[in-house]
């Protein structure tokens, strides 16, 4: 019984170091926690250099691309060029021997045809309306003057000129439906005129679609659309191919003369960024090489999308010959805004506003605050104009609402 006691004793005293243990080691880190923002809250005056970036991420691409699709449905008979080949406009690229029946063609050359017909007869249809309309328009002018001379006889009770009688009532009631009558069928020819445009360009709309059925079934060489050079070719003769209608290009005709990062930045980074400024260029997919650019566009209407806005940036690439980065390739893009040396500059949330005055709070005092004259202010940081000692140890944290 006496042992039992014993080990309780002891078992209450282990708790109660555990416990005492606990309290010193959380007053020990209160002192340390404390104690650190005061270290972290000061900051020390000395001149240096000033500059602030924007970090934006893009995309290389080539400065124009054009897809070449294959006009016909069938096989690949000739390749003219390879991938990396360069190519004037006009050269030819490759040839499609079509693999359409004899009833197919002759499927596809009947609806073009049709469509054609259709597109000359709306045509013909508006300049119909047309004529028709300004007819109609003069009957309307006649019978709306019939109409006002019959009221004018009416109020001055002479009789009509017609008859050299006074009008009757069915003489009144038939000028009158002559007016609605004719100012509804000029309405209807009207209507008709204003829709024939929109029949014009269905109807073109057919012959379009059925000029490239038509031609899918012919075989065709086919010529480079610009200059540039051949890029994402992997097609091979014999390859079988179908039209643009539901295919992919068979190559790309690039100009990669003038390599280009097109990047987007939001709108607070955007007011910082100039045409001219200079850019420095890390590709994700070769972090070693930094490449140098040049801002050369900046949207001046941006795009918003779910309430978040942002503006296009365009970024020359200068002596740019990587082998390795190609077009479609993510990067990271420093932008220096600002730079200036041999001054000094102090973080925005060191400055103290009162009375449309600017202070600085020395470190370690109640009320010692300097008074002093901004430079450039920017984001983080802003350049103070008035003379301060080298050393000078302020608050590098103020609140405001203490000193309203």
């Amino acid at each position: 019984m006496k042992s039992r006691l014993n080990v309780n004793l002891i078992t209450k005293y282990q708790t109660y170091l555990i416990v005492f243990s606990i309290l010193i080691i959380l007053l020990i880190l209160r002192s340390v926690i404390l104690r650190q923002p005061e270290e972290r809250l000061t900051y020390t005056i000395h001149k240096g250099e000033l500059l602030e970036s924007v970090k934006i991420s893009g995309t290389y691409g080539a400065s124009s691309q054009t897809q070449v699709f294959s006009p016909a449905n069938g096989v690949i008979s000739q390749l003219y060029v390879t991938n990396q080949a360069n190519v004037q406009k006009g050269d030819p690229l490759f040839h499609i021997e079509s693999t359409a029946t004899d009833e197919e063609k002759a499927t596809a050359n009947t609806n073009y045809q049709q469509a054609v017909t259709a597109l000359q007869n709306a045509k013909q249809a508006k300049e119909t309306t047309d004529a028709t309309m300004w007819v109609k328009q003069k009957a309307l002018l006649d019978s709306e003057n019939n109409l006002n001379l019959m009221n004018d006889r009416l109020a001055e009770s002479i009789d009509n000129p017609a008859t050299n009688e006074p009008y009757t009532q069915l003489e009144i009631e038939s000028i009158k439906s002559a007016v609605t009558t004719t100012r509804k069928e000029f309405a209807n020819l009207e209507s008709q005129y204003k829709h024939a445009d929109q029949t014009i360009g269905s109807a073109q709309a057919l012959v379009n679609s059925a000029k490239l059925a038509l031609d899918a079934t012919e075989s065709k060489t086919v010529y480079s659309p610009a200059n540039g050079k051949v890029v994402n070719l992997l097609k091979n003769v014999g390859d079988g191919v179908i039209n643009r209608a539901g295919g992919q290009p068979i190559l790309l005709v690039t100009n990669l003369k003038s390599p280009t990062i097109f990047a987007k930045t939001s709108e607070i980074d955007v007011i910082r960024l100039k045409e001219g400024q200079v850019a420095q260029i890390v590709f994700d997919a070769d972090k070693k090489s930094v490449f140098t650019g040049e801002v050369t566009a900046i949207d001046t209407i941006g795009t918003t999308t779910a309430g978040v806005t942002t503006y296009d940036v365009r970024i020359k690439l200068s002596n740019f010959s990587s082998s390795a980065i190609r077009p479609g390739m993510t990067a990271t893009i420093t932008i220096n805004t600002y730079k200036n040396t041999d001054v000094v500059s102090v973080p925005n949330s060191a400055i103290l506003y009162q009375d449309n005055q600017a202070f600085l709070k020395k470190a370690n005092t109640q009320e010692d605050l300097v008074k002093i004259s901004l430079g450039y202010q920017g984001i983080s940081k802003t350049e103070i104009a008035s003379d301060l000692p080298d050393g000078l140890e302020i608050l590098a944290v103020i609140d405001q609402s203490k000193h309203k």
